[in-house]
């Protein structure tokens, strides 16, 4: 990894100072690196909503997408893992955009939409993005919605939601299946059932017969409240996963933010399980060449967590992670996830510079 500058006053001064990126003269940032293949985005979301909010439009496209770490004004730590960096610039903003998940009437919700996550993708070199709904039982359809935006567009890739208390979940299961599911996100904090709790097992069951992939959150985030923070035994704790890794050897399952804080312990089960994939998104560049240098590279791949952060921001990381090695570059940022994912991979363009 070649030397970068890892702190900047904001992801505008980012832009500007890396080598990857540029600022169009209206301040809006861009990847300006041709890296003769497109980026594919493991990580990301729409609005979810829930109980009384308002509709979502996810063809209203707004002057900016308002992600929650916002691109002016927060300053930009890469040496740290991303919820990290989101907490000590504002903690508070992780509230208000729970407050807006459940009115939409105040906050950035409004903003989280299709039209402007597809543009900030055309800015950011992504050509596709996984697009994780998150469900409870009874109070949101958020697969739905992710499904209806998946039949306007085939850039943003449905992963559904179901819940395992919810007693009608195999029913919705069979429908998302028909209306083209690719695979389903676990959220235990959030949902509140622990990963290796038994009533997952149907799902991760189900996911087996039905050839889906299993995408879940790990650990427990630095911006989530202390009352959560603090537990002795976190429910998406990384030692939780192992039983369905083993147990269900032929279901794939992508284990999200790389594990953040304990990205040692997907290391080993990475190494442990074939079928675990390692989504790096928010870890920071010498963590990553951890990663690089002990699990097997070909499953690995990147992603955002839009709309809590702008799309550079995160890829830069992996960016600077790789420079120098353009074939890893080439598997993390677009080959794995494309094979992973059943899309058309596009060969690495052989150059005489090296790290594009």
């Amino acid at each position: 990894m070649k030397k970068q500058k890892l702190k900047f006053k904001s992801v505008i001064h980012m832009a500007r100072e890396l080598p990857y990126f540029d600022v169009d003269e209206d301040g809006t940032p861009r990847l300006s690196l041709d890296l003769g293949y497109s980026i594919i985005d493991c990580h990301g979301h729409l609005a979810n909503n829930f109980l009384f909010a308002a509709p979502i439009d996810f063809w209203r496209r707004t002057a900016h997408s308002n992600t929650l770490f916002q691109i002016l004004g927060m300053p930009v730590d890469l040496s740290v893992y991303s919820g990290y960096n989101m907490n000590e610039n504002d903690s508070f903003n992780h509230f208000y955009y729970v407050q807006s998940v459940l009115t939409n009437k105040f906050g950035a919700m409004q903003h989280h939409s299709a039209a402007n996550l597809l543009r900030e993708m055309d800015l950011a070199g992504v050509s596709h993005t996984v697009n994780l709904a998150i469900d409870f039982p009874f109070v949101s359809s958020n697969s739905d919605h992710v499904l209806d935006v998946h039949e306007k567009t085939d850039r943003l890739l449905p992963f559904v939601s179901v819940h395992p208390m919810d007693p009608f979940w195999r029913r919705k299961m069979e429908r998302y299946v028909k209306r083209g599911a690719m695979g389903i996100k676990t959220h235990p904090e959030l949902q509140m059932v622990a990963f290796d709790n038994k009533k997952w097992e149907p799902i991760f069951e189900f996911c087996r017969e039905h050839n889906l992939l299993v995408l879940s959150h790990t650990s427990v985030s630095p911006v989530e409240p202390d009352a959560v923070k603090g537990k002795k035994e976190a429910r998406s704790k990384l030692d939780r996963f192992e039983k369905a890794l083993d147990d269900f050897g032929d279901v794939t399952f992508i284990m999200g933010h790389g594990g953040m804080m304990e990205y040692r312990t997907l290391i080993k089960l990475a190494q442990k399980y074939p079928n675990c994939i390692c989504e790096i998104d928010g870890q920071p560049p010498h963590q990553l060449e951890e990663f690089f240098a002990e699990v097997d590279n070909d499953r690995i791949v990147a992603g955002s967590d839009w709309p809590v952060y702008p799309l550079i921001y995160q890829f830069a990381k992996p960016l600077i992670a790789t420079e120098g090695h353009p074939e890893l570059r080439w598997k993390v940022l677009h080959a794995n996830a494309a094979r992973l994912l059943g899309l058309e991979v596009t060969p690495l363009r052989k150059r005489a510079k090296a790290g594009v």
